[in-house]
């Protein structure tokens, strides 16, 4: 498959900005994700580790987090399709993001191909789509390496403890959770997948 690798991420904060930011980079059309820590007491940080991601040919969101603040604007990413490039991000709020990545193997230069699925409440569902809706969602609450490994968990995780992501109380909650549900339907379909069915189900209406 082919990979992004981010190899140096450095943000310039705005003139009498406080605080220490840090940057969340997620996949357009792909499940991937990956988040550069703020660095104590830095307000315009660098980060020169290398991170790989799985490559999106729809580009990357990307968001400034300021630590004790809201989530800072969200702008795009669009590597380019081959060698090494550097982009430069601005941002609503003031910040500047310059991105040097590099792609690793051949991209496919057709966006995935997505299937619709339909979003039923789960008490008008037949019994035996009500039992496999339930299967998946037992499948993907299985631990893959000891306790809070599971897909599950690591959804939630961005919900609430350990990671606290949530936008509760926002003018930002409407479009972050449409993003969370979509995270935690794609996963159901790779639990449905992965127990032998074709992967038409989606996150059922629970009239909670």
């Amino acid at each position: 498959d082919t990979t992004l690798e981010d190899r140096r991420m450095a943000l310039a904060a705005p003139a009498g900005a406080s605080g220490s930011p840090g940057v969340l980079m997620t996949g357009k059309s792909k499940k991937t994700q990956v988040r550069w820590a703020a660095q104590d007491g830095k307000a315009s940080p660098e980060w020169l580790d290398v991170r790989t991601m799985v490559y999106d040919p729809l580009g990357y969101s990307v968001e400034v987090l300021i630590e004790g603040q809201s989530w800072g604007a969200l702008t795009t990413l669009k590597p380019g399709t081959s060698g090494e490039s550097t982009s430069k991000l601005s941002f609503a709020d003031g910040y500047e993001l310059t991105v040097t990545c590099a792609l690793a193997g051949t991209p496919d230069p057709k966006p995935p191909k997505t299937s619709p699925v339909v979003r039923r409440e789960i008490r008008k569902m037949p019994k035996a789509d009500q039992t496999r809706w339930a299967m998946a969602m037992k499948k993907l609450m299985e631990n893959k390496s000891g306790p809070q490994t599971s897909e599950f968990f690591r959804i939630a995780g961005y919900h609430g403890w350990p990671n606290d992501f949530c936008q509760h109380g926002t003018e930002t909650f409407p479009a972050w959770h449409r993003g969370y549900m979509c995270d935690l339907e794609q996963a159901l379909i790779k639990a449905d997948k992965a127990l032998g069915n074709d992967g038409n189900i989606g996150f059922s209406y629970l009239g909670l």
